[in-house]
């Protein structure tokens, strides 16, 4: 649980720092999406009632860890959605979790800065 906030902290600060979340990607209400703290509106992997994803996604993976038999839920990436294509600033993260790269998309193609 802590390695999840640790997680969740750090991705914030990055968000911030990207600076980049487009509007359509926070306005608007979908009947499909999941809150990481009960009762704020912190939702993220929202599908709306065509079936697109929009606003913000954290693409995860499970791992068990070999010596603890835990099992960890580790970002992949994240980054916003607008009517299921990719979007600004999405962020990479390697194996143990740790972020490692940023990519930037405008209408689902990466573009360079």
């Amino acid at each position: 649980m802590k390695l999840l906030r640790y997680i969740l902290f750090v991705a914030s600060i990055l968000i911030i720092s990207c600076n980049d979340i487009p509007a359509e990607a926070t306005d608007v209400n979908y009947p499909s999406s999941f809150e990481l703290t009960p009762g704020i509106k912190d939702t993220v992997n929202i599908i709306d009632h065509k079936g697109n994803k929009q606003g913000h996604w954290i693409i995860t993976r499970t791992v068990t860890n070999d010596t603890t038999d835990k099992t960890e839920l580790l970002w992949v990436e994240d980054g916003f959605y607008i009517d299921n294509k990719k979007e600004g600033c999405w962020r990479k993260y390697d194996e143990k979790g740790k972020w490692k790269d940023s990519v930037n998309f405008k209408n689902g193609i990466v573009v360079q800065l």
